[in-house]
């Protein structure tokens, strides 16, 4: 009986001190994050879906950094589902943008997205929001917030992440391979239909958001990520020159650089939770 008593005894003691830990290293973590109801929506790119932002957003969980709060299901027609369960006390609640026409323009897209943000705003009472967007999800982000500067009825834009982002031009689409450059005012020298779009509209752009650019350089003699050259992705920084609260660079480099491997890439996914939630 005593054999069994201690065999049991130790067994709970065991589960305890794992418990203990566990519950030691969420309050470390949590220590090292700041806390807020800022809600992140986080947008795939053309062609993608959840898939694409998943990794992402479970490492951001994984990390006891934020929490996955809602899906926002757009369907072709533009009607929006939620899934998923909302609490006003939850840490750093995620909004995951799902759009089931994927291959949809910027300028629909960007009147999803608000559709997506009026809604957070009446019906769960956001009032602050960050956005990470891959590929053409950081060209949406953009494009709604040069758009959106008169709209009373949506979440204040916070902080920025654009992964990415063929602000001006796609390799072997419209754009090849180290034929763009910078001239010395920092003016991409070709100038593509999504890029002038965005120029034109970019007085617009809310003075107080903070940027953080990444793009990737899988250095194979293309400068670029397969897919967007690094200087589409860097247009950004021209782009929105004395817009921003702050604007800040990442250059993710070798295989793991590729175009979609970006938004599986653990690199990425720490500067992403630095940037947004670090103290």
């Amino acid at each position: 009986m005593m054999k069994k008593i201690t065999k049991w005894g130790l067994g709970f003691l065991c589960l305890w001190l794992l418990m203990l830990a566990a519950c030691s290293a969420q309050t470390i973590n949590m220590k090292k994050y700041t806390a807020s109801r800022t809600t992140t929506l986080y947008v795939h790119g053309y062609g993608g879906s959840v898939r694409s932002t998943n990794h992402m957003i479970n490492a951001a969980v994984d990390a006891h950094a934020a929490t996955k709060a809602l899906v926002a299901d757009v369907s072709k027609t533009g009607r929006i589902t939620w899934h998923g369960r909302w609490s006003n006390k939850a840490d750093n609640p995620i909004v995951q943008v799902a759009f089931q026409n994927s291959k949809a323009p910027v300028d629909q897209n960007t009147k999803w997205l608000t559709a997506i943000l009026e809604q957070l705003y009446t019906k769960y009472h956001v009032r602050t929001f960050n956005g990470v967007g891959h590929s053409n999800g950081s060209v949406d982000l953009i494009d709604y917030a040069v758009t959106s500067a008169n709209n009373r009825h949506v979440p204040k834009l916070n902080k920025l992440v654009t992964i990415a982002g063929p602000f001006d031009g796609i390799t072997f689409v419209n754009d090849k391979p180290n034929t763009n450059y910078f001239e010395k005012d920092g003016r991409p020298k070709h100038i593509y239909t999504t890029y002038a779009d965005l120029l034109s509209k970019r007085q617009n752009f809310p003075h107080h958001v903070k940027i953080l650019n990444i793009y990737g350089n899988q250095e194979d003699g293309s400068n670029s990520d397969g897919d967007v050259s690094t200087v589409s992705a860097r247009s950004l920084q021209y782009l929105l020159r004395d817009k921003t609260a702050s604007y800040q660079e990442k250059e993710i480099t070798g295989k793991h650089a590729q175009h979609s491997q970006l938004h599986e890439n653990s690199t990425v996914d720490h500067a992403v939770i630095q940037f947004l939630w670090g103290k």
